[in-house]
Order: C-alpha cells, then structure tokens, then sequence
C-alpha cells in the first residue's frame, strides 16, 4: 500500500523537533499527479503577495526562453529562474510553480528536468529548500516515467497539462460517450499507478 498525499507549502525540519507541532500551513493533496483545475487555482493567486497568517502563496516562474539567443539564452534564463526562486523564497512565498505554458514559436520550453534541476539546486544552496514546494507545469510530462523522474528530481507535484487538456477535450469517438471530468480522473488515476 503506497500513500500518494503529498503537502504543497513549506516543509517541517525533522531535525528541529519545535518545528514538527503544530505543522506548517499546506495545502494537502492526495495526489503528486495536479488536475488543470487545481494548477488554475494555483496559478491565479500566484505572484500575490503571501499572506503571513497562511504562508501558502505561491510563485511562477517561466520554464521558456527566447530561441534566438539559443544556448547562451538557454544558460542565462536557467540562472534567472534559480535566482528567482531563491528570491521568492527569501520573500516567503512557499509554493514554486515552474511552467512552460507561455512556449511559442519565439520562446521555447525548457527541458522541464533542467529547469527543476537549476532550480532545487540554487534552494539546496541558499539553504532554502525547506521552505518551499516545487510544482512543475509541463506540457512535456506525457508518460509515467516523465512524471516519475520529474518527481524523482525534487518536484513535490506536477500537473501534466497538454495530457489532461487532450484527455479532456479531445473530440475522438472513443471518448465522447465519457464525460470530461472522468476523462481528466481515469487519466490522473493511470498516472497514479
């Protein structure tokens, strides 16, 4: 029996027994695996200022870069991004959300591993990393395994957007005797197992 509840928000130091009662405001999930409507919800209230009674105020930073710069853009966006979570920890936000859904033709998408890479890095570093969740939004995420490595690289959830999005309002035959809701679970739940 696997328990996937996962808390998004910051983390108790095990080692500061004074920390562990009462726990820190988070939000529960019972899943790694976000649904778009609760990435929504994280994404409106995200760069508002943190509510110092909840602690819970989340932070986005874009997982995109402009292609014409190429790889030194690349390189320079990735230490923006570090640099910016780093600060919005600093700043009390506790929720670190890496999303790639402003890509376009200018602005391509960060390999959504390198990007969360930078970024748990330059925490781990600042001696940050306690303080705050990291949630990847990523198009890229298509497989179990990509879910798995994302999770496996530090990533305290994930919402696999282009897959639920397809799920939901694909148009195929097969699936429009399923409503969109259970369409968006039963892949959710796949994703789970």
């Amino acid at each position: 029996v696997t328990d996937l509840s996962t808390y998004l928000g910051k983390k108790p130091n095990i080692f500061k027994p004074s920390q562990l009662l009462p726990s820190p405001p988070a939000y529960r999930l019972n899943s790694p695996v976000i649904s778009l409507e609760q990435m929504e919800y994280l994404r409106s209230h995200a760069n508002d200022r943190p509510d110092l009674e909840t602690r819970t105020a989340s932070y986005e930073i874009p997982m995109t870069y402009a292609s014409k710069y190429g790889v030194v853009g690349l390189r320079q966006t990735l230490k923006e991004a570090a640099s910016k979570a780093v600060q919005a920890a600093k700043n009390r936000y506790s929720i670190i959300i890496l999303s790639d859904r402003t890509a376009d033709e200018e602005n391509l998408p960060i390999p959504s591993l390198l990007a969360l890479r930078a970024v748990i890095n330059a925490l781990n570093e600042s001696g940050h990393r306690l303080k705050v969740s990291v949630v990847v939004d990523s198009g890229e995420v298509l497989a179990t395994h990509h879910l798995a490595c994302l999770i496996g690289f530090g990533a305290t959830a994930v919402c696999p957007w282009i897959a639920l999005e397809t799920a939901c309002f694909d148009d195929h035959k097969k699936l429009q005797m399923i409503e969109v809701g259970i369409r968006q679970k039963n892949l959710i739940q796949a994703r789970e197992q």
